[in-house]
């Protein structure tokens, strides 16, 4: 009776392990394929209100909200506005002279005053205006001390970054694939080698060795591995969520 009774206890934890894996990984892969788009090492969540798409999110320097007003049509005008850290507010707008799939002609205005006229390609990390020559970026240069916040007076969003807003091309889901992929594939091997843990070891003498047996060395650190292994893929998961921060 008292060995039946442990029996039961033993299936039901198994049932509450797995019942509370499954409700973790559901709110986990719930986070993981959230859209939205990486920005000044934050993750802005999208959100759709009304005819607008927001953006929103935080880093270490506080809260960040951008907007975009407008559909990136040939012929339209699109609204990207940036409400950042520090009561920082910047204001642009996008103008669609002509439009394809793959590149645009744009104008852009900050507060009214036009900061660029030319070329877009999707996928570039450049503009060139219309002679054809490569616009630098110089909010992409910044110096900042002892870690202090960029968020200052001399603060410059990226042209790229108000374009990339504005045709939405940035969006993405938060996680990244390939960690949790081989998140995945210690979790497996683990469960395997705990299942068959001489199917390793097989593999590897059975060629060169006539019945052989693992040494207690390799069984200690064989169950090492068994815990070590799922916990780095936990960390693996976990940076899956946060890539900008380790980058």
């Amino acid at each position: 009776m008292a060995l039946e009774g442990t029996n039961k206890w033993t299936k039901k934890k198994k049932i509450i392990i797995l019942v509370l894996i499954s409700i973790i990984l559901i709110f986990y892969f719930k986070i993981f394929f959230t859209r939205g788009v990486y920005f000044e090492d934050a993750f802005l969540k999208k959100e759709v209100v009304g005819s607008e798409y927001h953006y929103k999110g935080n880093n270490v320097y506080g809260d960040m909200l951008v907007t975009v007003n407008g559909e990136a049509e040939e012929g339209n005008d699109v609204n990207v506005t940036f409400d950042l850290p520090n009561n920082i507010y910047k204001e642009y707008t996008v103008a669609f002279n002509k439009k394809t799939h793959y590149n645009s002609d744009i104008e852009i205005k900050e507060n009214d005053k036009i900061v660029f006229n030319g070329e877009y390609k999707k996928d570039s990390s450049i503009l060139r205006d219309n002679n054809g020559e490569i616009s630098i970026d110089n909010s992409l240069i910044r110096v900042t001390y002892n870690n202090e916040s960029p968020f200052n007076a001399d603060y410059k969003v990226s042209l790229i970054n108000v374009v990339e807003f504005s045709l939405r091309d940035n969006e993405q889901k938060r996680g990244v694939g390939y960690l949790v992929l081989l998140a995945f594939f210690l979790f497996g091997i683990t469960i395997f080698d705990y299942s068959y843990p001489l199917f390793f070891f097989n593999m590897k003498h059975i060629l060169s060795v006539r019945d052989p047996e693992p040494s207690d060395f390799y069984i200690f650190m064989q169950k090492i591995s068994w815990y070590v292994m799922p916990i780095v893929g936990v960390v693996l998961m976990i940076l899956a969520l946060f890539p900008n921060v380790f980058s």
